[in-house]
């Protein structure tokens, strides 16, 4: 999965999925960013199933959430 992210703050980047029963399937920490624009690489784990999850990207607390469609 591609993140690219502008973010207007520096801080600590943190990536969560949750499938659509609300359960946490993936979480990494993604390092620090400075404000600007900044792209990543992250590798979803083999185990997930095909089907709809939520993506949310946090850097310092502010949060952006996006739906994911994944398919094998």
């Amino acid at each position: 999965m591609n993140i690219q992210l502008d973010s207007k703050v520096d801080g600590s980047v943190f990536v969560n999925v949750v499938d659509l029963s609300g359960k946490s399937v993936f979480t990494e920490d993604l390092g620090t960013v400075s404000s600007g624009e900044s792209a990543f690489s992250v590798r979803l784990d083999k185990e997930l199933n095909s089907g709809i999850y939520m993506v949310n990207v946090s850097v310092d607390n502010n949060m952006t959430l996006k739906r994911i469609f994944i398919s094998k």
